[in-house]
Protein backbone atom coordinates (compact mmCIF):
# COMPACT_ATOMS: atom_id res chain seq x y z
CA UNK A 1 0.00 0.00 0.00
CA UNK A 2 2.64 2.35 0.59
CA UNK A 3 4.36 1.85 -2.64
CA UNK A 4 1.15 2.10 -4.52
CA UNK A 5 0.60 5.43 -2.64
CA UNK A 6 4.79 6.69 -3.28
CA UNK A 7 3.72 5.85 -6.96
CA UNK A 8 0.94 7.47 -7.23
CA UNK A 9 2.35 10.69 -5.57
CA UNK A 10 5.29 10.20 -8.03
CA UNK A 11 2.82 10.43 -10.70
CA UNK A 12 1.82 14.24 -10.10
CA UNK A 13 5.42 15.14 -9.29
CA UNK A 14 6.78 13.84 -12.39
CA UNK A 15 3.95 15.08 -14.70
CA UNK A 16 4.49 18.50 -12.90
CA UNK A 17 7.66 18.39 -13.56
CA UNK A 18 7.40 16.98 -17.23
CA UNK A 19 5.02 19.06 -18.21
CA UNK A 20 2.44 16.37 -18.66
CA UNK A 21 -0.57 15.27 -17.07
CA UNK A 22 -0.28 12.36 -14.24
CA UNK A 23 -1.95 10.04 -15.94
CA UNK A 24 0.14 10.06 -19.49
CA UNK A 25 1.77 6.40 -19.64
CA UNK A 26 4.95 7.79 -19.75
CA UNK A 27 4.60 9.57 -16.90
CA UNK A 28 3.10 6.80 -14.77
CA UNK A 29 6.17 4.26 -16.10
CA UNK A 30 8.80 7.05 -14.58
CA UNK A 31 6.93 7.28 -11.69
CA UNK A 32 6.74 3.44 -11.21
CA UNK A 33 10.07 3.00 -11.87
CA UNK A 34 11.42 5.71 -9.16
CA UNK A 35 8.51 4.26 -5.89
CA UNK A 36 10.51 0.68 -7.12
CA UNK A 37 14.11 2.45 -7.01
CA UNK A 38 12.93 4.38 -3.33
CA UNK A 39 11.66 0.87 -2.75
CA UNK A 40 14.46 -0.50 -2.78
CA UNK A 41 16.85 1.91 -1.51
CA UNK A 42 14.36 2.10 1.86
CA UNK A 43 15.07 -1.98 1.91
CA UNK A 44 18.69 -1.30 2.03
CA UNK A 45 18.76 1.26 4.44
CA UNK A 46 16.59 -0.87 6.50
CA UNK A 47 18.39 -4.08 6.15
CA UNK A 48 21.52 -1.69 7.63
CA UNK A 49 19.87 -0.85 10.76
CA UNK A 50 19.34 -3.94 12.11
CA UNK A 51 21.52 -4.82 15.14
CA UNK A 52 25.30 -5.15 14.36
CA UNK A 53 25.04 -3.30 10.98
CA UNK A 54 27.64 -1.06 10.09
CA UNK A 55 25.94 2.55 10.08
CA UNK A 56 28.36 5.08 8.84
CA UNK A 57 27.24 5.10 5.06
CA UNK A 58 24.22 6.70 7.02
CA UNK A 59 25.27 9.64 9.05
CA UNK A 60 26.00 11.88 5.84
CA UNK A 61 22.29 13.13 5.59
CA UNK A 62 23.44 14.79 2.30
CA UNK A 63 24.91 12.04 0.93
CA UNK A 64 21.65 9.96 1.20
CA UNK A 65 19.65 12.25 -0.47
CA UNK A 66 22.40 11.97 -3.24
CA UNK A 67 21.47 8.43 -2.98
CA UNK A 68 18.05 8.82 -3.40
CA UNK A 69 18.33 11.44 -6.03
CA UNK A 70 20.73 8.94 -8.26
CA UNK A 71 18.20 6.47 -7.72
CA UNK A 72 15.34 8.51 -9.22
CA UNK A 73 17.82 9.82 -11.99
CA UNK A 74 18.78 6.40 -13.11
CA UNK A 75 15.15 4.77 -12.77
CA UNK A 76 13.77 7.62 -14.75
CA UNK A 77 17.00 7.15 -17.49
CA UNK A 78 18.01 10.68 -16.67
CA UNK A 79 14.56 12.22 -17.31
CA UNK A 80 13.96 13.62 -13.93
CA UNK A 81 17.01 15.19 -12.38
CA UNK A 82 17.83 16.95 -9.56
CA UNK A 83 15.22 18.44 -7.14
CA UNK A 84 13.91 21.74 -7.69
CA UNK A 85 13.92 24.15 -5.09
Amino acid sequence: MACDQVERQMCGIIGDRLGRPADDLEVRLHAAATASGVRVLDEHIGAALLPGADLTEFTDVAAVARRYAHVIRTATSGVVGDSVV
